[in-house]
Parts: structure tokens; C-alpha cells; sequence
């Protein structure tokens, strides 16, 4: 079982109003669940049970990925070098003759809090790779202001030509990747085109499409249960209101920076060694976390807002529609759309493909394991009307009514930290992601008419055919407890008595924690295996050992401490705690981690994941050991 470091209740007990975009609503049901029971008879051993099987198309065109390419370009020409305060201003290239005279950057009060300077230059483009719906109708806009993203949209008006037929649309430029990404677009007119970002220190180029172009069907390669998710977006103790956003752009990175095979079920059941769990979602912990964690570190209160306010005052339906096509017509990517009713209940979700007058849609509601996921999904656009039809979806997968008729086009790398994201991601593969945000609890076990209680660890040897399990937590805890089948058994708030089948029992339990309405909300999963012999064993120490251990991955060296325990069963416990990481700097939380085994003849074996031993000696006095693989060694002394 996993540690998490502990929060404080505030965010599970106060929801806030959230901007619109933000997966928000909210009604007055949690996630579900069924009418509680009082005790179950339940045994199902490994050796009996078969795991659920699902067959899904995981197969990906190699072929369709995000396009790439390059520019030539010329001398540098210097524009503007310039300081903005904290109060904001507004910028004007006084250029006359030159392309970009009249060029307008307008940054709002507080977009920068402890102000920054402006260094804004141009460069020709005398050449180019991306193809011949790439027509480039300014020069390249080279902008550095500082490292950060701004605290608010910053808007952007830069002077070009257009054509009756032709559509302009500005994009970043990457020169190091020679990745082109859409910026969101506030207005295309025949002389301008405006956009907003929070991310305004790039490389950025206006280009220009043939309107007739705009009517093929594109397919950027990402592919509905295959590059989404597997779970439904039902929201967390974290997210109480759902986590779209985060779902959605979480497995945007994952196919855009091209992170592996594809996403759809590879880390359902993450990191657990004994069962597989495809139709069981509240058990894909860490990718689950994630998403909710991706979705919090979205400024929804400010930026965000700012943008839908300015969005909704200044877009048009036919642009939206454009921007879409366009984007995915040149860079072959997926892109972010974020969906209003008008009503504060907003959404947010993946378009990857275009068919006739239609967007292809990635919605985090309708996974495609799911009722009504397996159908396609579109956002239709009615040329004659110029309007888009509305789509009918909901904040969350427990609220899936509303008609959502306002569809905004938003850059992913415009409302998220690009760089924060794969850091997350990071995360996930060590398995820490979401330790600090999510709050801690402890599973306790006692057996049946015993009064001693100790926490419930993998290979947990039980006295008595009952036991009784809580969870023990700083928020108000309720468990839902699953068989090997990814079935629910029994649920409840304290002391939830199980029955236990002679042998390995599999047994998994969902975490969640109560909101002041008693709506049960998602903290964590952990699958435990119970073994029930019909004997009572000892639960107490035989030998606990307490000291240190390092580990290098790489250029980073982490160490902290290590405590190892052996009972007169037969089993054995290490846990270890990071202290000390070269490779972060500041005070940090670390939560406890732990891993189960068997020990004998002063030697022992411990599983620490699917494919990684720690193995080592023991005596009286000490003990030490390492792991089968990676840099990753331990010692300690008895002290008891």
C-alpha cells in the first residue's frame, strides 16, 4: 500500500465555483454506489478466477503522427525591446513600410506580476518544409518575455493580407522540433489576425489556406480507445468536479510527445502484480491521479475566465470551425476544445479528426469500454446556418445532460504548462503522482471479536475466518471493497466485516472520502492479498531492523530511511522513505513506501514491483541488501 502525505480537509469539504471549461456543475449525487450490506460470504482464490477479458482495437498508423518541417530564414530585424509593469500596457511596432507596422501586443494588469521585458524581433521566411498548406503571410515573430507563463491571456494583433478565399490562422513554430502548434484565435479579418496566449514568448507566424481546402476529411492518426483514457471522468476528492481537462490533455502529451505504445489500458491496475482489472476503472490509481492532478494545476480562476469572457464577446463559429480543421489539416495533431452551455456548466475534451462537416470527438464521459463510448462521437458544424449544432454531454460521467452550444478552440499548450504536464508524467512512472496532493490514509484490519488492530499490508496473514477493515484518514473515509473479479462485495464507513475464503484472497479496496452532502469522492485503491490459513499466526515483531538506503537513477541520488521488519510467519516487510534528492531542490514531503515478502535461513525475497526484487541477509545484529536490478542498496541494525 502506498503512502500519501496528509492535506489539510479544506479541500475536500469546500467546492468552489469553478470558471467555465473547468468540467464544472455539480448535482446533488456522488458517485454512485449500491445500497450498503452488512456482511458477504467472499473467497475467490487466484487459481479460481479468470480475469475479466475486453477486446479493443490497439492497434496505431505509424504513419499518422504530428507533422514536422522547418523554415529558412533570414536576417534579424530588432522591433521593440521594452518594459512592461506589473499594471500591464500595451505595445505598438511604429514600423512604417515594414510588414509588421502596427503590430499590437496588449498585456493586462497583473499578467505579470513582478512585470518583465519585452525583446520582440522579426526574421523573413525564405523557405519552408511543411508542405503546400503551409502559406506563410507574416514574417516570423520572434518574442522573449521571460520564462513564465503569463498570469493572464496576453492578446496579439498582427497586420497581414488576406484573400476572400483564404483562411489565416496563427501558429507557433518550435525550431529545435519543427513542430507547428495552432494559436487560439480571437479574430481572422482580411487585413489581422488576433489571438491570446498565456505562453507569448515564441517563435510565431501567420499563415494562410485555400477556404476549399478546409472541406477534406483529416485524420491526424489519434484514435478513439486507443490514445484516450479507459476511464471515465467521474471527478476525485481533488477534482470534486471532475477532471476533462486534465484527462483530455494528459493523453494529448502522451500522443503528441510520442511517450510509448498506445495509452488506452496500459496503466489500468498500474503497477500490480496479481490480477488484471479492465472493466474495473477506481483501481488505475496513478493514472487516475493524474488526471485529477493536471486538471488542479489549471488556473481556472483567472486565465482561464479571462479568456472565456474575452472568447465569447469577440469568436465566431465559422473561425472555431476553421481553427480546428486548419490546425490539424497542418500539424497532424489532435487539439483541445473546451465547450459551454451557457448555463456555467462548461466541459472540455479532444477533437482528433474531421468527416464531412463534423468534428471528431475524444469525449473523458464516454471512454469506449463504456455505454454509448463505442459510438462516434462528433461536434457538427451547419454550414448554411454558420452554427454549431449542439453537443450534448455533461461536467462529469454522472451528470450527461446538457446541450452544450458554445465550442471554443484553445491551444494545449496555451492552457496548461506543457513542461508541468510531462513532469507529471515523470511522476507517474515513479509512482509518486499525486502523493502530495491527495490526502493520506492508513487501512487498518482486526479479526473478528479481536481488539487488536494493525495495518493492512500485502500478504496479510488473518486469524480468523471475519475480519473487519477501516480506513483511517483526517477526512471522513468510505470504502467500497471488490473481489478478484473487480465485482463489489461490500461497502461502508468503519469496521466493514469480510469473509475470507481458506487460501490467497484477493481483495480490493476503494478509497473515497465524504463531502459535507455524504457524496463519496475518490481518494486511491489498493489490492491486498489476505491469506487465511483456519490457524491463527502471530502478528507480532520477530526482529525489526531500522536504517538507511541510497539509490542513483541516472545523474540523481536520492537516500533516506529504510526500516525492515521480520515476523515469525514467514513473511517480511521493507519500508523506506526519501530524505534527500540531489536533483530537487527545497523542502519536500516524502511519504512512506513499503513492499512485502518471505524471508528463511537469514535470507530474504521481496517483490518491489513486476519486475524488480529486493533481496539480501539478515543476523541477529544486521542487516543489508539490494535490489535485482538499478542502483538501489539498504542496511540497517536490529533494534529490536
Amino acid at each position: 500500500m502506498r503512502s500519501k502525505w496528509i492535506l489539510s480537509m479544506v479541500i475536500l469539504l469546500i467546492t468552489s465555483v469553478l470558471a467555465p471549461v473547468a468540467c464544472g456543475g455539480g448535482g446533488d449525487d456522488g458517485t454512485p454506489h449500491d445500497k450498503p450490506v452488512s456482511s458477504i460470504t467472499y473467497g475467490v482464490t487466484q487459481d479460481d478466477q479468470d480475469s475479466p477479458e475486453l477486446t479493443l482495437n490497439t492497434e496505431r498508423d505509424p504513419d499518422l503522427r504530428s507533422s514536422t518541417g522547418s523554415l529558412t530564414l533570414g536576417e534579424v530585424t530588432e522591433l521593440i525591446v521594452d518594459e512592461v509593469g506589473p499594471d500591464g500596457g500595451t505595445l505598438i511596432v511604429d514600423a512604417p513600410n515594414y510588414p509588421l507596422d502596427g503590430l499590437t501586443i496588449q498585456v493586462s494588469d497583473g499578467a505579470y506580476p513582478a512585470g518583465t521585458t519585452f525583446e520582440i524581433d522579426s526574421r523573413t521566411v525564405e523557405s519552408h518544409s511543411f508542405g503546400p498548406d503551409f502559406n506563410p503571410a507574416s514574417v516570423l515573430i520572434e518574442i522573449d518575455a521571460g520564462l513564465n507563463l503569463a498570469q493572464d491571456f496576453v492578446t496579439m494583433s498582427i497586420p497581414v493580407q488576406i484573400q476572400p478565399d483564404e483562411f489565416a490562422m496563427a501558429f507557433a513554430y518550435e525550431e529545435e522540433t519543427g513542430v507547428l502548434q495552432g494559436l487560439p484565435l480571437l479574430e481572422s479579418e482580411n487585413d489581422s489576425v488576433r489571438i491570446a496566449t498565456r505562453d507569448i514568448s515564441r517563435d510565431i507566424i501567420v499563415s494562410t489556406v485555400k477556404l476549399d481546402r478546409l472541406d477534406q476529411d483529416i485524420d491526424t492518426g489519434f484514435q478513439h480507445g486507443v490514445d484516450d483514457w479507459q476511464f471515465e471522468n467521474y471527478g476525485s476528492a481533488l477534482s470534486p468536479r471532475g477532471h476533462c481537462a486534465g484527462q483530455s490533455l494528459s493523453a494529448m502529451y502522451y500522443f503528441i510527445e510520442d511517450l510509448g505504445p498506445p495509452l488506452f489500458g496500459r496503466y489500468d491496475n498500474y503497477d500490480n502484480q496479481y490480477i488484471e482489472t479492465p472493466k474495473l476503472q477506481w483501481d488505475d490509481e496513478l493514472a487516475y491521479r493524474l488526471a485529477s492532478v493536471a486538471q488542479e494545476s489549471i488556473d481556472w480562476d483567472a486565465a482561464s475566465r479571462w479568456y472565456w469572457d474575452l472568447f465569447a464577446d469577440e469568436h465566431s463559429d465559422p473561425g472555431v470551425y476553421n481553427a480546428f480543421t486548419y490546425s490539424m489539416l497542418l500539424t497532424n495533431a489532435p487539439q483541445f476544445v473546451g465547450i459551454w452551455s451557457g448555463t456555467a456548466s462548461a466541459h472540455a475534451m479532444i477533437v482528433y479528426g474531421k468527416k464531412g462537416n463534423s468534428l471528431l470527438i475524444s469525449d473523458p464521459n464516454y471512454p469506449i469500454n463504456t455505454s454509448g463510448g463505442a459510438d462516434d462521437r462528433y461536434i457538427d458544424f451547419d454550414p448554411e446556418s454558420e452554427k454549431f449544432e449542439p453537443y450534448n454531454s455533461g461536467p462529469t460521467a454522472d451528470e450527461l445532460d446538457t446541450a452544450y452550444d458554445s465550442i471554443i478552440y484553445f491551444g494545449y499548450k496555451d492552457i496548461i504548462d506543457w513542461q508541468d504536464l510531462g513532469k507529471l508524467w515523470d511522476d507517474l512512472e515513479e509512482g509518486v503522482v499525486g502523493n502530495v496532493e491527495f490526502p493520506d490514509y492508513r487501512l487498518l484490519v482486526r479479526d473478528k471479536d479481536s481488539d487488536v488492530e494493525q495495518e493492512l499490508w500485502n500478504n496479510h496473514k488473518a486469524g480468523a475466518q471475519e475480519i473487519l477493515v477501516r480506513a483511517d484518514a483526517e477526512f471522513t473515509p468510505y470504502l467500497f471493497i471488490y473481489d478478484a473479479n473487480g465485482e463489489r462485495i461490500t461497502e461502508g464507513r468503519t469496521s466493514i466485516p469480510v469473509q475470507l475464503q481458506k487460501g490467497d484472497n484477493f481483495i480490493g479496496f476503494e478509497i473515497n472520502a465524504l463531502d459535507s452532502s455524504d457524496n463519496p469522492l475518490w481518494v486511491g485503491f489498493d489490492w491486498v492479498k489476505i491469506i487465511y490459513e483456519e490457524e491463527t499466526p502471530t502478528v507480532e515483531n520477530e526482529m525489526k531492523y531500522v536504517g538507511t538506503y541510497s539509490i542513483t537513477a541516472g545523474e540523481c541520488t536520492s537516500s533516506g530511511e529504510f526500516e525492515f521488519y521480520i515476523y515469525k510467519s514467514g513473511s517480511a516487510t521493507a519500508k523506506w522513505r526519501k530524505q534527500t534528492d540531489s536533483c530537487q531542490s527545497g523542502f519536500q514531503h516524502y511519504p512512506w513506501q513499503s513492499t512485502y515478502g518471505t524471508h528463511a535461513d537469514g535470507s530474504f525475497n521481496i517483490q518491489m514491483n513486476k519486475s524488480v526484487e529486493l533481496r539480501g541477509t539478515y543476523n541477529e545484529n544486521s542487516m543489508s541488501g539490494s535490489a535485482s536490478s538499478g542502483d538501489f542498496s539498504f542496511s540497517a541494525t536490529r533494534v529490536q
